[in-house]
């Protein structure tokens, strides 16, 4: 999640789910004075605010989720996933609070509360949430490329999984080695090495689009690329662009047999989940096509 200077005053970018509770339009009104505030009338547009421009915190109108929290429980799955805090606001009962806690609310403005408090409530939980994710940052971040881990790419991947098969929606996988860094590593030095890990990682991590899409190190010299809503032409075209942007970093490798520069070899799956199919299938697919590409790939 973004973070910019705005966050040391507790200010941040607030996107409102609201359709027709007129006191927190009215709330709205003085949120927008004080934070970046996007208001959005129904969830169903969540998924595209999402892919164009994650907000710091979303607040939902909790009266019209509890009309309707039965066709859209995969819409609060898909905000923990991406770790997106959620605020609810309005009237509930201890019941209801522990239920949204429980889905991943992180906090609740009761009908009536002063815009004032409002307001020191919301940039609270702004700067909570900073630091929040600046801890799990240090357990879930690769430390040499500042990709996801393996921890995170595992976690990451079975809710979004499971998400897919609920919602009949496709799910890709690429999975890419860098070509021959033992041999790069014994010539050029393991720092060196390492220098290509972290360009590669750069690499990446300017191809990502969508916000909720996961790019993580793998493993030692392999990434993993994680697409939710994505069908293999989708996954097909962002592997061609990784490797078309690898190879044009140009980065010298005289002791490779496949070419003079670093290359990378990619293994690239996409399935619409369907029981009993499990999270493991698709990641086993993803590894055997890396495989598969490097036992098809040309010597030079």
């Amino acid at each position: 999640m973004g973070r910019d200077q705005s966050f040391e005053t507790g200010r941040g970018h607030l996107l409102l789910i609201n359709q027709d509770n007129a006191e927190l339009a009215t709330l709205a009104e003085g949120l927008g004075r004080h934070h970046r505030l996007q208001c959005i009338a129904d969830i169903e547009r969540l998924s595209a605010q999402l892919n164009s421009e994650p907000p710091d915190l979303i607040v939902l109108d909790a009266g019209w989720w509890q009309r309707h929290a039965a066709a859209f429980e995969d819409d609060l799955g898909q905000l923990q996933a991406a770790r997106l805090p959620v605020l609810m606001f309005g009237a509930a009962s201890s019941e209801q609070l522990n239920t949204w806690i429980a889905q991943g609310a992180r906090e609740h403005l009761q009908c009536g509360i002063p815009l004032t408090l409002a307001l020191r409530r919301i940039a609270s939980q702004l700067d909570l949430d900073f630091c929040r994710e600046q801890l799990r940052s240090r357990s879930t971040q690769d430390p040499l490329t500042g990709l996801a881990n393996r921890a995170h790419l595992d976690e990451f991947l079975t809710a979004t999984f499971l998400q897919a098969k609920r919602r009949n929606e496709s799910i890709a996988l690429i999975m890419f080695e860098i070509d021959r860094l033992k041999p790069y590593n014994e010539a050029y030095g393991y720092a060196a090495g390492d220098d290509v890990l972290v360009l590669v990682g750069r690499t990446l991590s300017a191809l990502r689009r969508r916000p909720l899409d996961l790019f993580a190190r793998y493993g030692g010299d392999q990434f993993a690329c994680v697409l939710p809503n994505t069908d293999i032409e989708g996954a097909r075209t962002v592997a061609d662009m990784l490797k078309a942007d690898v190879a044009a970093l140009a980065i010298e490798h005289r002791h490779s047999d496949l070419a003079r520069h670093i290359t990378i070899s990619l293994g690239v799956v996409a399935i619409e989940p369907a029981p009993p199919s499990q999270p493991r299938e698709l990641l086993d697919a993803a590894l055997q096509a890396l495989e598969d590409a490097k036992t098809n790939r040309p010597l030079c």
